[in-house]
Formats: C-alpha cells, sequence, structure tokens
C-alpha cells in the first residue's frame, strides 16, 4: 500500500492548502480529491483515520511524527469519537473550499485565488 504523507491529508483540510488550488478548480473536484487521499491514509481499511494510523505511517516512511499536523488532520473529528470518517474528511475539506469561494459558484475563480494570496481579489 502507498502511503501519503501527512501533510498531504493537512492540505486537504488547511485554509492556506486552499489558496493552491487551481484557478477553475471545483468544490466536488476536492471532495473527490478528499476522497482518494482519505482511502490512502486509512491504512487498516475500518473507514476511519486515528491519530495511530497518522502516526504509523509516518515511521513507516521514515518521517518524524508531527503532532501539529497530526492534530490538524484530526479536528476533522466533528462527533468527538477519536476518529475522522470519510464523510468527516470530506466535510472538512467542503468547509475549507467554501472560506476560498467567497462568491459561492462552487469554483475557485482567479479573484478568489489572488484575494487568498493577498491579492487585490476575493
Amino acid at each position: 500500500m502507498r502511503l501519503v504523507p501527512i501533510a498531504a491529508a493537512v492540505a486537504v483540510l488547511m485554509p492556506a492548502a486552499a489558496s493552491a488550488q487551481k484557478v477553475g478548480t471545483t468544490r466536488q473536484q476536492v471532495i473527490d480529491r478528499a476522497a482518494q487521499r482519505f482511502k490512502k491514509l486509512d491504512t487498516d481499511g475500518n473507514g476511519q483515520i486515528t491519530s495511530a494510523e497518522l502516526a504509523a505511517q509516518a515511521q513507516a516512511a521514515g518521517k518524524p511524527t508531527r503532532p501539529r499536523g497530526v492534530n490538524r488532520v484530526m479536528k476533522a473529528d466533528a462527533d468527538g469519537d477519536g476518529a475522522v470518517s470519510l464523510r468527516e474528511f470530506q466535510n472538512a475539506a467542503g468547509v475549507r473550499f467554501d472560506r476560498l469561494d467567497t462568491n459561492k459558484n462552487d469554483t475557485i475563480d482567479e479573484g478568489e485565488q489572488a484575494g487568498r494570496r493577498g491579492g487585490n481579489g476575493g
């Protein structure tokens, strides 16, 4: 199984990562990408991501476990059960996308992207 760095999972969920979305990226594309990353992070295939899974992946990849990165992913745990479900992971990615999509057309346009980077738009 191919491992996904914790940073890649965080990128799906964090606002700064949303600013890296290409112009024309749709909300559905972000949700679909979140599902793909979730499947790679859910190493035991039980439909949930735990902090232990994230730490084990980092260790297997020879990377240090960064509690900050793990905590950012685990913030998606909306029901507080200690695990992130696919639905929670996708919802968190959607919320981050929605913050960037200021005109609410479900697509990142140049003004929104420029505004996120501190430009004149969005």
